[in-house]
């Protein structure tokens, strides 16, 4: 501060929010056993049960009423939505040693602690 101007400058700094110390702890468990398809598909599993359940309703409801056009609209979104989600995670599987390589574990492991990290 000085006389031209009152206002103090900002820290650069920024606590780490529930969410960002949620994934990175995912960060620093992926970095410690690596980042495999079955791992990445058992932090899922819960969310393809409960996709598999909403569709599985919307499904046997259209069947009980003989509506063709929507189950089989349906099953084309259920099929889409693992199609796409595969390959997400073959995309992440395959970046992943080189993001290994990139990520500033130092950070990272502050930012799961809660504490500030320097916003960049």
């Amino acid at each position: 501060m000085n006389e031209l101007n009152p206002y103090e400058a900002p820290s650069g700094l920024v606590s780490a929010s529930k969410l960002e110390r949620h994934i990175a702890t995912r960060l620093l468990e992926a970095r410690e056993t690596n980042l495999t398809f079955g791992r990445v598909y058992r932090k899922l599993v819960k969310a393809y049960v409960a996709l598999s359940l909403a569709i599985g309703v919307g499904i046997a409801y259209f069947s009980w009423l003989n509506i063709r056009g929507a189950v089989t609209i349906f099953v084309g979104v259920f099929l889409g939505t693992l199609l796409r989600d595969f390959g997400s995670v073959r995309a992440q599987v395959k970046l992943w040693p080189v993001q290994k390589r990139l990520f500033d574990w130092d950070k990272v492991q502050r930012m799961a602690n809660g504490e500030s990290v320097p916003s960049s």
